[in-house]
């Protein structure tokens, strides 16, 4: 039974070409069939498979990479196929395929071999050549051909499609040829621009503009960063400039705040020093009169104070009971009799009852006087007024 493969499909996009950066400069291209005998019904049982990749000679030459090629990698797999045919693997994953092998300025073609019948036309692999202008895909080396992989200093170049006009490729490469390289996006365009583009949601993702700037969630960003929609951060915002809202400065280059300070209310400042005693002020109104307090503890005695002035006479009191008969005094020849009466009011005898009342005066005389008697002496300084006098009398049985 012959076979023959009627459904052929070989990755030549970046998913499917797979390197692998722990190992040793190792790849693996993703390969998908249908094998199918004469009369086009699908084989399912285990075939073995070789698969050549060819450097340099033709697609329809016949023989092992025939046109004047050379086998560069070959591996032969079993491959079981569904009910349909269809079987899929990754050619080099058997064999270790290493990537240096498209670093070559050779023409390459995938050649597959199925039960020992090589099939052709052989399938191109654009792959490694700078002159292939039409490719969509290419691998190159910074350093000469063959001299250096991919790993250690080459780079990945993405052709325009043919017929576009932007006139522009994109390269993912090393900046410098060595292990310690740093990988760089770059494009031939004179003003590139790098964007990241959600087809889900017909939105820009990110984009990176040929004067440096980034745009996140557009791409016309005006500033270095430009960002639509909110921004979350578990760090600290770092800035030697400060902060502004639109055109307005808010926080100046030292972290203080410049903006409007309305409404704000910082934490309370520690105690400042005392300052100096200011004027007296006005005296304020006069407050009402407080409640009387409890009564204070008594003092100690005080000294005893000088005599007072002589006080007014007061008015007549009501007569008195008549009191006890008391004990017969010494005999008394006369007595001195000094104070303040009215106007009309004599030592003696007179219109009016006078201080010695029934005794006899032997001697008057009006203030400021002083007499004395046999039993003492008085005096009396009042300043007379319009209604009293002060008047001095001895007065005698």
């Amino acid at each position: 039974m012959r076979l023959r493969v009627a459904t052929f499909l070989i990755g030549l996009s970046l998913a499917a070409l797979w390197v692998d950066f722990a190992g040793a400069q190792s790849s693996w291209l993703d390969y998908k069939g249908t094998l199918k005998d004469v009369s086009g019904n699908p084989v399912t049982g285990a075939t073995p498979v070789r698969f050549a990749i060819c450097s340099g000679g033709d697609a329809s030459t016949a023989g092992d990479c025939g046109g004047g090629g050379t086998v560069a990698y070959e591996e032969t797999v079993t491959v079981n196929p569904d009910p349909a045919g269809d079987f899929a693997l990754m050619i080099g994953q058997v064999g270790g395929l290493d990537f240096r092998v498209f670093d070559t300025p050779q023409s390459l073609f995938l050649q597959v071999t199925v039960n020992g019948e090589t099939l052709l036309p052989r399938k191109p692999l654009s792959l490694g050549a700078d002159s292939a202008a039409g490719s969509s895909f290419q691998l190159q080396s910074v350093a000469s051909p063959s001299v250096r992989g991919l790993l250690s200093g080459g780079r990945l170049r993405l052709n325009q499609p043919t017929g576009s006009n932007r006139a522009a490729n994109f390269w993912i490469a090393q900046n410098t040829v060595g292990a310690n390289g740093t990988w760089l996006l770059s494009s031939s365009a004179t003003a590139p621009s790098l964007g990241f583009f959600n087809l889900g949601l017909n939105a820009d993702v990110l984009n990176l503009m040929p004067n440096g700037s980034v745009g996140i969630g557009t791409n016309a960003p005006t500033e270095r960063l430009t960002v639509t929609g909110n921004v979350s951060s578990t760090g600290t915002v770092i800035s030697s400039t400060g902060f502004r809202v639109g055109a307005l400065q808010v926080v100046d280059g030292g972290g203080q705040w410049v903006g409007d300070p309305t409404g704000l209310v910082g934490p309370p400042g520690p105690k400042g020093d005392m300052g100096d005693k200011g004027p007296q002020g006005l005296v304020g109104p006069k407050g009402d009169r407080g409640d009387q307090g409890p009564q204070g503890l008594v003092g100690p005695k005080g000294d005893r104070g000088d005599q007072g002035p002589q006080g007014l006479v007061g008015p007549k009191g009501d007569k008195g009971d008549q009191g006890m008969q008391g004990p017969p005094g010494p005999t008394i020849h006369s007595v001195a009799v000094c104070g303040v009466v009215n106007t009309i009011t004599f030592c003696g005898p007179g219109p009016t009852v006078g201080v010695c009342g029934s005794w006899r005066a032997v001697g008057s005389a009006f203030a400021p006087c002083s007499l004395t008697s046999d039993t003492g002496s008085c005096s009396s300084n009042f300043v007379p007024t319009p209604t009293a006098r002060g008047l001095c009398c001895v007065c005698a049985p």
